[in-house]
C-alpha cells in the first residue's frame, strides 16, 4: 500500500468505505459521512457500527477540520483516479475488518 492509500484511510468513512464528502465525529472521535451514520441510526441503530457504544444523532458533529483537509488533498491531486482509490480502499480496509 502507497503513503498516498494510509493516508487516505482517515478520510473513509468506516460504513460507506468512501472518501468523505460531509465528515461528522461521535463522541469516541470515529468520523463518518453524515448521510451513512444517519441512515443508520435512522433505521433503528442505537449504537455506533464501530466502537458499539451508545450513539444519537445529536451527539454528532460536523468534522469541519477533517473536510478541510478531505478538500485540500483533493485539489492537491486533481490527478488522483477516485474510483481507482476507491477500490484499493475498500479492499484493504475491508481486510483490515475482517482480521
Amino acid at each position: 500500500m502507497t503513503d498516498n492509500q494510509n493516508f487516505l484511510e482517515n478520510f473513509t468513512c468506516p460504513i460507506t468505505l468512501e472518501i468523505m464528502k460531509d465528515p461528522v465525529v461521535d463522541q469516541q472521535g470515529i468520523s463518518y459521512e453524515r448521510k451513512a451514520i444517519e441512515d443508520w441510526l435512522d433505521k433503528g441503530n442505537s449504537i455506533s457500527p464501530i466502537s458499539r457504544k451508545p450513539l444519537k444523532k445529536e451527539q454528532l458533529t460536523s468534522n469541519l477540520a477533517l473536510k478541510n483537509m478531505i478538500e485540500d488533498w483533493l485539489k492537491k491531486n486533481p490527478d488522483v483516479d477516485l474510483e481507482k482509490l476507491k477500490k484499493i480502499l475498500s479492499k484493504s480496509l475491508l481486510g483490515k475488518t475482517l482480521r
